[in-house]
């Protein structure tokens, strides 16, 4: 019989999908919110776990979806925020790993400098961002720790309800200029791409750590004339300007290798193209 599934952080978009896709595909899930709890859905605020917190019974593998991924919120309020992405997360996993669960977490290319393209799993981490230094604090714990565990690295998630790719589409549909970075890059995955690789690792129990990015790296302000072309929208419509006094930190580049996901699991980095222009035929 298949191990139920617990996905910590159902309340979110990732989260949420991966549920989605499971039901769908007849995978016993259940969820965690911090909200009303019900018959699949157990309450969970990651601020408040305790040591002796115990999994629902029957689960065999836990995902960790919950946290605070806004990097300007861990640099602002860097010791609220390492309680939650760093201790509580860590407390959760050693309760879920007592428990016999195989956990995943999942990190972030921002791990890494960025000052070279495509690097393998095996690369030590440099972080340079606070939010990248907490994801780095939990991976390293995690490692220490046998193998029951993952840890999937994901590159930049690109959604229709991503806020910034909203703004860009609802004003590009008027015909009104966007501003974007043009200094500052990410390498775009679909949210199904990255729904259908965490879900891989996760039920098959693959443990170590795995990457999943797309194909090229791409600066906003090139990801934005992508999506004004996709709308058949002037290109001169994307007005850009630099991240440099905004962001902490500007890589050279956020690709990952990912050939070892792409040999695993048959899961084929995208090109930013190919994502925007799915953004758009999906919707």
């Amino acid at each position: 019989m298949m191990q139920r599934c617990l996905v910590v952080g159902g309340d979110g978009l990732i989260g949420r999908s991966l549920v989605q896709h499971w039901r769908k595909a007849g995978v016993p899930v259940m969820t965690t919110t911090r909200r009303q709890p019900s018959s699949e859905c157990v309450r969970l605020d990651l601020d408040e776990v305790q040591d002796d917190w115990l999994p629902p019974e029957g689960c065999g593998v836990a995902v960790l979806c919950a946290g605070v991924t806004h990097q300007k919120s861990c640099l602002e309020s860097p010791d609220q925020t390492r309680r939650i992405n760093v201790e509580q997360t860590l407390k959760l996993a050693r309760a879920l790993a007592r428990s016999g669960c195989f956990v995943v977490f999942l990190s972030t290319n921002l791990v890494f400098d960025g000052l070279r393209p495509f690097p393998p799993v095996d690369t030590p981490q440099n972080p340079k961002t606070e939010y990248g230094r907490q994801k780095t604090r939990v991976e390293q714990s995690l490692a220490e720790k046998g193998d029951g565990w993952a840890v999937v690295r994901l590159t930049k998630v690109i959604h229709l309800g991503l806020p910034l790719i909203s703004h860009w589409r609802e004003a590009l549909a008027l015909r009104r200029s966007v501003e974007a970075f043009d200094d500052y890059v990410c390498s775009p995955i679909s949210l199904d791409v990255a729904i259908k690789a965490i879900a891989q690792i996760a039920v098959g129990r693959h443990p170590g750590f795995w990457h999943v990015s797309g194909a090229d790296d791409v600066s906003y302000a090139s990801l934005a004339r992508l999506l004004s072309a996709e709308m058949n929208r002037d290109p001169a419509l994307v007005q850009t300007r630099s991240g440099g006094s905004i962001m902490e930190h500007l890589p050279r580049f956020a690709t990952l290798d990912s050939s070892a996901t792409r040999r695993e699991f048959a899961i084929v980095a995208p090109t930013a193209r190919e994502v925007v222009a799915g953004l758009l035929t999906n919707s």
